[in-house]
């Protein structure tokens, strides 16, 4: 139990020491669209943001005749962007690796939703 305390502690230091970091890094990062067929500027900066961090990390082009092919796939449509998905990996040399994967894109809803039915 000790161990876990310490454990506990050491998170909770490193957490409090890079908190205004990652406070500025967010404020930046929602700063950014991230609609269809605008989202590929907080993709690099994703990758970007990951590769400094120390991460492996690979752009991975959206294939639509794969998709298309793949019954659990989506259905490709004009609206679609060529945006890369941002794959990131840390193999560890002790213990577990972590993979982190990332898409940031969606429909503007608001355009798609009746007016009345809009939450502000």
């Amino acid at each position: 139990m000790n161990s876990d305390r310490g454990l506990l502690k050491d998170i909770t230091a490193a957490v409090e020491q890079g908190f205004d970091d990652q406070v500025s890094f967010t404020i930046d990062l929602v700063r950014f669209a991230s609609v269809r067929a605008e989202e590929a500027p907080v993709q690099n900066y994703m990758a970007e943001a990951l590769r400094t961090r120390g991460y492996a990390v690979d752009l991975v082009r959206m294939d639509p005749k794969a998709l298309a092919e793949n019954v659990g796939g989506s259905r490709w449509t004009q609206g679609h962007s060529d945006a890369p998905l941002v794959s990131a990996s840390h193999v560890a040399i002790k213990g577990r690796s972590l993979l982190l994967q990332g898409r940031t894109a969606a429909p503007e809803s608001s355009h798609h939703i009746p007016s009345a039915d809009r939450r502000t």
